[in-house]
Formats: C-alpha cells, structure tokens, sequence
C-alpha cells in the first residue's frame, strides 16, 4: 500500500510549488493526478513482489501477490506463489502452488490434486477416472470391476479386445473359440469337428459343423458324425444324411 503521509506531503509539495510559478488550479490538478498514477503504477516494483506474481503486489504487499501467479505457479493461502505440481500441464492457478489443474497426457489428478501415472496399459489417459486408473485400455486389456479401475489381461485366445466386458472376459474370441456362458465371459475352445466356429453359438458348441458331421440333439449343440458316406446330413446320427457321396444314395426316398 502506498504510504498515505508520504503521498500527502508530497501533494502539498506539488501544490506550493505549482503556486509559486503561476500554475492554474487545472494544471496543478492534472499534474499531481499524473504523479499519483505513477507511483500507483510502480508502486509493485518497489515493494518487490514475489517474483512469480503475474499481477503485483499493491494490495497484498511486499514479498506476496494479488491474484493470478506467472506459468508454472499457483498461489498460496499466504498471498505468496509456489511451484505447481510435477508433470502439470496448465498451471494451477485454479488448484492452487503445489497442485495442478490439469495434468499431461499419461498422469492423472490424485486426490491432493497433484499429478501420478494412470493404469499401466492404458489408451486414454486417466484426467477424469484420476491416477492410478484408466478410461479406455489398450488392445490385449480391459478395465478391472475393482476401483479404481485399472487395466488387466484380457481373456486368453481373444481377438477383439475387452474394453467393453472387462478384464479376464473377452468382446470376440479367436477363430476356434466361443464366450463362456458364465461371467467372465472368457475363450473356450468350440467343440470337435467344428467347421464354421462358434461365435454365435458360444463355447463348446459350433454354428457349422465340418462335413461329415451335424449337430446333436445335445444342449450345448456339439457335432456327431453322420452316416457312413454321407456329406451332410441334417443331424449326426446314421438316418439324417441329406447328401451322400458320388456313387451312394440316400435310402427311404
């Protein structure tokens, strides 16, 4: 704060002076208007502010800050400005010196606001889900059903990820294996003698069976042999053959 009898003593000063040499009450006014916007103006750099400060020091005083800290600094309880946090990316003038507004790509907030690594394998980042977490994980992993939510494995033999079932489960299985009907929908192999897979069908069972076979009447469907040289056949079994090979026929037509 400016000294308040320092300033009227020097306004007085202004004043005789401007008496002595015929000074219009006008001039003098401006004169000393001028004066004062001057000292206001430095008044900051006089009182050596803290050297963080964005917006000086006239109302807080020497050694502290008004308001806003320069990049990098937030400002303390005490009007002063500290360092933000570690791998902060947008100041903390909103949190505060020491804390973070928004962290870089791969850290999240904790919950002292300052800056820590998300989930390992993890896509998205973690700005919203916080560190130690993640909101989309990479190809091979899912999200984990305890808190936070990390990334674990997927289910083994699965192709299409698990971003959306979660980790140890599986979105589509490779070729050859089907979701398990029980939770985790994991990867089990389809049954034998499938063909066409089984990831319509699920685990253990198939959606096409291999030629020379056709389902069972079994729940799940598996695949049984058909009729000796028969292509296809409508069921497994000896009396469903719907297609023989050249040189044989389907009996009872």
């Amino acid at each position: 704060m400016l000294n308040l009898v320092y300033t009227f003593q020097l306004t007085n000063t202004v004043t005789t002076l401007a008496t002595k040499m015929s000074v219009s009450s006008g001039v003098t006014s401006t004169i000393l208007a001028l004066f004062l916007i001057g000292l206001c103006l430095n008044s900051s750099h006089a009182q050596n502010c803290d050297p963080n400060c964005a917006n000086g020091c006239a109302i807080a005083g020497p050694t502290k800050c008004d308001g806003a800290c320069g990049p990098n600094y937030g400002p303390r309880p005490d009007s002063t400005c500290q360092l933000c946090a570690a791998f902060c990316a947008t100041g903390c003038n909103v949190t505060g010196g020491g804390a973070c507004d928004r962290c870089v790509d791969g850290y999240g907030p904790t919950t002292q606001k300052t800056c820590a690594l998300c989930s390992a394998n993890c896509k998205s980042g973690c700005l919203i889900s916080g560190a130690g977490s993640c909101e989309e994980c990479s190809q091979g992993s899912g999200l984990t059903a305890s808190s936070p939510k990390s990334c674990a494995p997927c289910s083994a033999n699965c192709a299409g990820g698990c971003n959306k079932t979660g980790a140890g489960s599986c979105d589509q299985c490779s070729a050859g294996f089907g979701l398990t009907s029980t939770a985790p929908k994991a990867c089990a192999p389809c049954c034998d003698n499938c063909g066409g897979g089984c990831l319509i069908a699920g685990a253990g069972s198939c959606d096409l069976c291999s030629t020379g076979y056709g389902f069972t009447n079994s729940t799940p469907k598996t695949c049984g042999i058909c009729a000796d040289f028969c292509v296809n056949c409508s069921m497994a079994g000896a009396t469903f053959c719907v297609n023989c090979v050249p040189g044989f026929g389907v009996t009872g037509l």
